[in-house]
């Protein structure tokens, strides 16, 4: 029986027809970055605000970061409504508002796993070190694009890369009992190389010892390339 068009994706990013829903909705976590930009109108980093009165799944996306396709529109803060194909075989489930959505897509289509769109979570909400490689991907997008746009532009990329760094080095139960983390940006270093993110951990103390046992782990994040200039701990 020929799959249903609302339980397929449209497949432009692998240009293949819809033949089973288990094959050709399936996620593509091969297609690199590179790719999925190029063979997309429109790539964009968003922010859920609201359920759109369009239709059924769509919801209004806040342009965070415009990278290609979004000329008129792509303005910062300027409002997409968008299509989700939720909950079928080839869907995300149902975003939560203030979710962040690495975007690529194309006039038309819905937005699935299948067009390589990937959740960006923010850091405050995990309780445990667990990382979001679509991290990854969008600070690997940025600097593919070159340096119009800082790898690391803002307190969350940084506290994911000083984390990703940290946890090789001292385990995931340390970078764990660490959180929450803060960064901070001092805009008034001379050079590129200087203006770094610092990135604290929170010290865990034994309330019935006088002095904390914990150590307070710290990491130094390139704002412009992304690189881990230092990891120890205090």
């Amino acid at each position: 029986m020929k799959t249903p068009p609302i339980e397929c994706a449209l497949i432009s990013l692998i240009g293949l027809c819809c033949l089973k829903a288990s094959i050709a909705c399936s996620p593509l976590p091969d297609a690199s970055v590179f790719k999925s930009y190029t063979e997309h109108a429109k790539v964009f980093l968003g922010t859920i605000e609201a359920k759109s009165a369009l239709g059924k799944d769509t919801y209004d996306v806040r342009v965070d970061e415009a990278f290609k396709g979004l000329a008129d529109r792509g303005k910062p803060r300027s409002v997409i409504s968008v299509a989700f194909n939720i909950r079928g075989p080839c869907g995300f489930d149902a975003p939560n508002l203030g979710s962040r959505v690495l975007m690529f897509m194309n006039d038309g289509d819905v937005v699935s796993s299948t067009s390589g769109s990937r959740f960006i979570w923010r850091e405050t909400e995990q309780s445990e070190a667990n990382l979001n490689p679509s991290f990854d991907d969008l600070v690997l997008l940025r600097r593919m694009l070159g340096f119009q746009w800082p790898a690391v532009p803002d307190e969350e990329t940084a506290i994911h890369l000083a984390m990703k760094a940290m946890i090789p080095v001292f385990g995931k139960q340390a970078v764990t009992r660490n959180m929450p983390y803060k960064a901070t940006f001092d805009e008034g270093k001379p050079t590129s190389e200087d203006r770094v993110w610092q990135v604290r951990g929170t010290r865990r103390c034994d309330g019935s010892s006088k002095r904390c046992r914990d150590v307070v782990l710290r990491a130094s994040v390139n704002k412009w390339s992304g690189d881990v200039v230092r990891v120890h701990s205090d």
